[in-house]
């Protein structure tokens, strides 16, 4: 059942072909509908290039000055004693471009040092973080049901241990007989 949709399709097609062209510049093939004619790309105008004339940021005297500030800030901050073991906190306060390298040096004063540890209390710390985290990820998967434990009375294991070996050794008996 098509319904009134399809009526008269084709006609309405053709009339709606013979009508004029659509304002976007692109006629509809009459053979072809699906695929519009190609018609002359309007150009586009010229544009200046700006930029071909500035010179880059990275370039200025100005912008020069500045990146080597920072870094002599930067560099005379991590090279203080006082940013021993207290290198978080400088690499915050060096953020702070309102502070000085001797007021970033002077607020880590203020800091206690980190604690340094030797290699073997290193390694020792990496195995109880890999430990801990093991068991973590253990405690969280649950255990495993491999049925080892179906049987909870004692008796019961036993006998079917008994059974199973008597079976075992009754095989072995019986290919003596026939040999």
């Amino acid at each position: 059942m098509t319904g009134r949709r399809f009526e008269n399709f084709s006609k309405r097609v053709n009339e709606r072909l013979s009508e004029d062209p659509p304002a976007d510049g692109l006629e509809v093939s009459p053979t072809q509908p699906d695929e519009p004619e190609e018609a002359d790309p309007p150009e586009a105008p010229e544009k200046e290039n700006e930029m071909s004339e500035e010179t880059p940021v990275e370039q200025t005297d100005a912008y020069q000055a500045g990146f080597k500030a920072a870094n002599d800030r930067i560099n005379a901050v991590f090279a203080h004693e006082n940013t021993t073991g207290r290198e978080a906190h400088a690499a915050r306060l060096i953020g702070r471009a309102s502070l000085s390298a001797d007021e970033v040096v002077a607020e880590l004063a203020h800091f206690p040092k980190a604690e340094q540890l030797s290699e073997d209390q290193q390694q020792r710390a990496a195995e109880a973080g890999g430990r801990a985290e093991m068991l973590s990820a253990m405690e969280e998967a649950g255990n495993a049901d491999l049925g080892a434990d179906r049987d909870t009375d004692a008796s019961t294991s036993k006998r079917r241990t008994s059974a199973r070996w008597d079976k075992a050794n009754a095989k072995i008996e019986s290919g003596r007989k026939e040999n």
